[in-house]
């Protein structure tokens, strides 16, 4: 929830925390900002030092490197 807090406070709309049915040490974060340039400015300007240990003792929790993956929002082309 932490981190989830940190994520609303530097700018997502949402964020929710999965973990898999079939692996169970698999967790999947996903959070939703307005745009990709929101994601820029939440990744290089409004992340603070305590952000960042947040997200470090999240990792520590990994084994290897975290994935990440970006998607965007498709618009309906009627």
């Amino acid at each position: 929830a932490v981190l989830g807090r940190s994520r609303q406070r530097t700018g997502a709309s949402q964020w929710r925390l999965f973990r898999s049915v079939e692996h169970e040490s698999t967790f999947v974060e996903t959070f939703v900002v307005r745009s990709w340039g929101e994601h820029m400015h939440q990744n290089h300007t409004r992340l603070t030092g305590q952000d960042l240990l947040i997200e470090q003792a999240v990792e520590a929790y990994t084994d290897g490197e975290p994935v990440s993956q970006h998607h965007l929002a498709v618009r309906d082309p009627r």
